[in-house]
């Protein structure tokens, strides 16, 4: 006898592939995949010359195709199974791409939950920033409720991200805003972008930055602001460009008084009349 023609027995087939012979039932039961052989006795056999069709179905379900996607695939050819192989190949490095792109947002997301278990609180301390690209929200105008979550559903959309915990995000003031005790007065929403590009990239200039860092509910960050003012007043420094307000640890708690929020804004001496480009 043929070694292709040798005849297998379910339980057979079924341990040479590790499967259970339920599978192989059912496929036959829906016409996928069937004994080729009916021995004298009655009973229904595999032959070898089977296996790389079961190999092929399983290989696909594998993949994530559905049953009636494996029947129209395994009757399509050779050459209709390479055009799958390929569109199965584009979707598997899309997925890998989106697997790395959450890791690195997982990380950076683990890195300002550690960075908000060991800043020191409330103090003013100079750092320096490299340099950032954001992309920005449309201009937040009138009454605040209104359109704080209009801004950030906006920037979310045309991210094509939705979900807040996928992202690096903050909001910005004006540091005119700052000096003027207009501390609530927000600009933009602003986020670390997905694609690199957009219609509003900002960039963050490099340089130094005084912040501070507070926990507790969003009603103590005026505060904050004026400690901020305060001290660059005193220590005769102009603040340019931007403050940048981000929560280390805000969609890892939903305990707002376990919130802990980073503000940044950088500051020059007072005489070198430095400004950030105004965001547009």
């Amino acid at each position: 006898m043929n070694n292709l023609n040798r005849r297998l027995t379910v339980g057979q087939l079924a341990g040479l592939h590790g499967i259970n012979k339920r599978t192989l039932h059912y496929y036959d039961q829906i016409g996928l995949f069937s004994p080729a052989v009916k021995g004298e006795n009655g009973y229904r056999y595999y032959t070898l010359d089977q296996m790389p069709d079961l190999e092929l179905i399983l290989a696909f379900r594998e993949l994530g195709m559905s049953i009636e996607q494996t029947q129209a695939a395994i009757h399509c050819g050779a050459g209709a199974i390479e055009g799958i192989l390929s569109d199965k190949i584009a979707d598997i490095d899309a997925k890998i791409e989106h697997l790395r792109s959450m890791k690195r947002l997982l990380k950076a997301k683990q890195k300002l939950s550690s960075l908000s278990k060991t800043v020191t609180l409330n103090r003013i301390e100079s750092v320096f920033c490299e340099e950032e690209t954001f992309v920005l929200s449309e201009q937040i105008v009138g009454d605040m409720d209104e359109n704080f979550y209009l801004a950030m559903g906006q920037l979310l959309q045309q991210e094509r991200r939705y979900r807040l915990f996928n992202h690096e995000y903050g909001i910005m003031l004006h540091s005119e805003k700052v000096m003027a005790g207009r501390f609530e007065d927000y600009d933009r929403f602003y986020m670390k972008p997905v694609s690199g590009e957009g219609e509003r990239l900002f960039v963050r200039p490099a340089g130094d930055y005084l912040r501070i860092v507070v926990k507790g509910n969003w009603d103590r960050l005026p505060l904050a602001y004026q400690k901020l003012r305060d001290h660059a007043l005193n220590l005769s420094l102009h603040l340019a460009g931007y403050a940048y307000e981000r929560g280390l640890n805000e969609t890892l708690s939903s305990n707002m008084e376990e919130s802990v929020t980073e503000i940044l804004v950088r500051w020059v001496p007072s005489d070198s009349g430095a400004e950030a480009t105004p965001a547009k």
